[in-house]
């Protein structure tokens, strides 16, 4: 998740296909064989942001687990932030997300997965 205090503004995303669909959401996704769950956060920001973020700019903030019903696979997130003066190249529309800036009182909670 990328944000700023400054500006009061936070970077999230419309999931255009797939789990959570139509749902706001932070960029992610799968780690890949041989790839760090650092290294599959920034391909996967850039891959659905069509921007990036260099590694030492992000840290580590929770691990949350999610657990759901009827469905014995539990899904595991590790949260990174970072401040948005990180952000390289001007977020855009891709295949799987709509980036979108909100303000951070703003937040659309009640449209997020």
């Amino acid at each position: 998740i990328l944000y700023s205090k400054e500006q009061g503004k936070i970077l999230l995303a419309m999931k255009k296909r797939g789990f959570g669909a139509g749902k706001f959401n932070g960029f992610g996704g799968k780690v890949e064989a041989r790839e760090s769950i650092l290294d599959a956060s920034l391909r996967e920001f850039e891959e659905e942001s069509a921007a990036s973020v260099a590694a030492e700019s992000l840290t580590k903030r929770a691990i949350l687990t999610f657990v759901f019903r009827g469905n014995p696979k539990v899904m595991q997130v590790h949260l990174y932030t970072g401040d948005l003066s990180a952000l390289q190249g001007e977020p855009a529309e891709t295949e799987e997300m709509k980036p979108q800036f909100f303000d951070i009182d703003a937040i659309p909670f009640d449209s997020m997965w």
